[in-house]
């Protein structure tokens, strides 16, 4: 798992059919961050912007 472009920790997701997902609180991590997860063995990355939604 990536923070706005920094390495911040290996963490498991799941898999579900193609989805991969995990799932954490939104206070975690606040609003606005860059979050991005790349798959062992793979170059590929995946990144979303945080947001509230309450």
């Amino acid at each position: 798992m990536w923070l706005n472009g920094k390495k911040d920790d290996t963490q498991t997701a799941k898999r579900h059919g193609d989805e991969i997902s995990y799932h954490w609180t939104g206070f975690q991590q606040g609003t606005g961050v860059e979050v991005c997860v790349t798959i062992k063995g793979s170059e590929r990355k995946a990144c979303q912007t945080t947001e509230y939604n309450g």
